[in-house]
């Protein structure tokens, strides 16, 4: 399971990372308006490939939907904060900030996820 938490991420990270320096280089929004719009987006395809091909699970979608959403809250918001400490406090710069808080992002849902999409049901 592991590995096709990995596929998918990898997938969707990259998903994310595009949307994200659209946004950012070519539409020139703000660093922290194109993360938040490039994570929005990536939710749905994230959603879906999660469900179905790295957790396998049986539950009912809307089910499965409530809590990845849940989910997906938890984890940007506190990537985000990680995002915001990195890049307003320390200084990091916003590129670099953003892949770290996409990792971190990565890592906290999959911990959270493992429980939405019930480890019995996963394959």
């Amino acid at each position: 399971m592991i590995y096709r938490y990995l596929i998918v991420g990898i997938i969707n990270t990259l998903i994310s990372f595009v949307l994200i320096v659209v946004f950012y280089k070519w539409l020139d929004f703000s660093y922290n308006l194109a993360y938040s719009f490039g994570y929005l987006i990536a939710f749905l395809n994230s959603f879906v490939m999660n469900k179905v091909f790295t957790f396998k699970s049986k539950n009912y979608w809307r089910k499965d939907f409530i809590g990845f959403t849940l989910v997906f809250f938890i984890s940007y918001i506190f990537s985000y904060l990680i995002l915001y400490i990195l890049v307003e406090i320390l200084l990091l710069e916003k590129f670099l900030g953003i892949i770290f808080s996409m990792i971190i992002y990565t890592i906290v849902s999959y911990i959270l996820n493992k429980k939405i999409f019930n480890e019995r049901d996963v394959k």
